[in-house]
């Protein structure tokens, strides 16, 4: 990703995890469990 540095690389490439897609489309659509892994996360 020219243009980009390496840092913000990496928080684009963890933000596309799968994982992290999944918890934060869970707390969009207001599941509990997954909400509360982002409030935890975000804690």
């Amino acid at each position: 990703m020219n243009g980009f540095s390496k840092n913000h690389v990496e928080n684009i490439m963890a933000s596309l995890n799968k994982e992290s897609l999944i918890v934060s489309l869970g707390s969009k659509l207001r599941i509990a469990k997954l909400k509360k892994v982002r409030d935890w996360f975000f804690e």
